[in-house]
């Protein structure tokens, strides 16, 4: 990975990541969440190796800064303070359920 791109995640990562979401042609909140984090572990896991770099006029990408920021994302969306269903809401003390989506064939759409 260059140091003048974000980690980023390739179309068959991205497709792997939705297939560990997949519970049957369900996705809940906790499943995608779950392959969110597991996103942000591989994003981690691209930049682990890299080094802090000066790009000129006093830029520099610290391999550091971008590593704890990959893994911070990944525990948040593994404890549920980030979620790809948006901000978590609460109304009285309990947290609002999570969105259950399921797949639909097109062709049973009428």
């Amino acid at each position: 990975m260059q140091w003048d791109q974000k980690p980023t995640l390739t179309t068959q990562e991205v497709d792997d990541l939705l297939l560990m979401a997949d519970s049957g042609g369900t996705y809940t909140g906790a499943d995608l969440n779950a392959a969110a984090a597991q996103g942000w572990r591989m994003k981690a896991g691209k930049v682990a190796g890299n080094y802090t770099q000066s790009l000129g006029d006093g830029v520099k990408f610290n391999r550091e800064q971008v590593l704890t920021n990959c893994r911070e994302m990944a525990d948040d969306y593994a404890s549920g303070k980030a979620s790809v269903l948006g901000k978590m809401r609460r109304r009285s003390g309990i947290g609002v359920v999570g969105l259950v989506s399921t797949m639909v064939d097109p062709a049973e759409v009428g």
